[in-house]
């Protein structure tokens, strides 16, 4: 069987996660500065502080309501319609008091450790969702890889890689975040650090298993004006042969037509070849005592 694989290569950095505002306002006062290293955890803005006089404001309209409330249920006799009204004065005053409760004094925590890289200052007015900033983590790595125009459909989100790096042993497990427009973003779990920013990694990925598949060194592969061809052997002589060739990995390619299984292949001696040529065959031992 031959084992067809997708092979790319690309270089480390460092994933940045954003972090969004979750309410619109201002942005109030910024807690860390460019290039700050973060905690997870760590607080790093506060949003829209400062309104305490105009929540005072709030709590008194609904301590009057709540009083209203209370006053209409004692009544000796009771109306239900002036109950009903009275509890829903109440209740928009409550709605109104939380509301501004919750878009006042916000604090934005950081979800992961990382280097901050800032995207407003303090004072700037922003909606809701708006980038505050990012956190740049090496604990997670990204690879942004181009993709030849063959491979765009042969790749989806999730799909796992495996990539090695010169200096590094082993290999590391990716997986493919974001494909489209000629390209593809793997990442990298990075939580021992052993990956430095700039690596630069060549992945692969089993694309396809080919069944009693015909291949040959690709080595042993040449082209002229008319296709691809190899020398093989027919009675001592090398015989040009055209073939029409499909995927290569690891040294070797698969030829789809114009070879048989069990046809010797000519792999050495290439450059002095022509078709007809007398070609001499050495055993393992001859071609190591030559």
């Amino acid at each position: 069987n031959f084992m067809e694989y997708l092979h790319v290569s690309g270089q480390a950095v460092p994933e940045a996660i954003a972090v969004k505002s979750p309410v619109s306002g201002v942005l109030s006062e910024l807690k860390v500065s460019e290039g700050s290293l973060i905690d997870a955890g760590q607080e790093l803005a506060v949003l829209n502080a400062g309104a305490n006089e105009e929540i005072k404001k709030l709590e008194e309209a609904a301590a009057k309501a709540k009083k209203v409330l209370t006053a209409r249920q004692n009544w000796k006799e009771k109306s239900e319609k002036a109950i009903q009204t009275a509890a829903n004065a109440y209740q928009k005053a409550l709605d109104e008091l939380n509301a501004k409760k919750a878009q006042v004094n916000v604090s934005v925590k950081a979800p992961v450790a990382g280097m901050a890289r800032l995207a407003l200052a303090a004072g700037s007015e922003l909606a809701a969702d708006a980038l505050l900033l990012e956190i740049v983590t090496p604990r997670q790595m990204l690879f942004r890889i181009a993709l030849a125009a063959a491979d765009q459909d042969a790749v989806a989100i999730g799909d796992k890689f495996t990539g090695a790096a010169e200096g590094l042993s082993g290999e590391y497990a990716a997986e493919a975040v974001a494909v489209g427009d000629g390209q593809m973003t793997l990442k990298m779990d990075n939580e021992g650090n052993q990956v430095q920013e700039g690596a630069r990694f060549a992945f692969k990925r089993l694309k396809a298993e080919h069944a009693d598949a015909i291949t040959v060194p690709s080595a042993a592969l040449q082209q002229d004006s008319l296709g691809d061809y190899v020398y093989v052997l027919e009675k001592k002589k090398a015989k040009k042969l055209y073939v029409t060739v499909g995927a290569a990995s690891d040294g070797r390619t698969l030829v789809e037509k114009g070879l048989f299984a069990g046809t010797p292949v000519i792999v050495s001696g290439l450059d002095c070849l022509v078709d007809g040529k007398k070609v001499r065959v050495v055993n393992e031992e001859e071609l190591a005592k030559s």
